[in-house]
């Protein structure tokens, strides 16, 4: 199993971060503009190499329109992993939340997916197979909240199995 990208791959949706039940035409104005300024967090992510949960912690500047988000930032672990993240996402007229990730030793993947309530919800897909191939991105952000959780979950052998578990605050 490739648990490796899956890691960091979770860091990027902090672009993704939930609204409350809202149409298309309001969620996407509204909801980027909660990434605008810089984000830290700290949490875990598993790795292949290492299957045992690392420590990491991240800093994400955000900058956001109408229609996009855009991510730019870094994760450290220990003193010495430091791997540099992004996300660039655009909503479209449905509500559909789209988009790249950077910062995987996978290559850039693609992200796709909506607000649900809550939470946003993300498939994530790789250019190649990593772990069980069935990735998504979870964040919830209750409204009016300056900190938001981002988890990542593959199904790995069958069940489903968290990879990446991070909570980020507004700085």
């Amino acid at each position: 199993m490739r648990r490796a990208a899956l890691g960091l791959a979770g860091l990027v949706v902090v672009a993704s971060a939930a609204l409350p039940p809202a149409g298309p035409a309001e969620a996407g104005p509204a909801f980027n503009q909660r990434f605008e300024g810089t984000w830290v967090g700290a949490g875990t992510v598993t790795r292949d190499s290492d299957p045992s949960p690392r420590r990491v912690t991240c800093r994400i500047d955000g900058a956001a329109d109408e229609t996009r988000i855009a991510l730019d930032g870094t994760c450290r672990a220990m003193l010495i992993f430091t791997r540099a993240i992004g996300a660039d996402l655009a909503v479209d007229g449905s509500g559909t939340y789209s988009g790249v990730y950077v910062g995987s030793r996978a290559g850039p993947a693609r992200l796709t997916g909506r607000l649900e309530g809550d939470r946003m919800v993300l498939a994530v897909r790789f250019p190649e197979r990593v772990g069980g191939g069935r990735q998504q991105m979870t964040l919830e952000n209750p409204e009016g909240s300056d900190r938001f959780t981002l988890r990542v979950t593959d199904v790995i052998d069958g069940a489903r199995t968290e990879i990446t578990n991070l909570v980020f605050e507004r700085r």
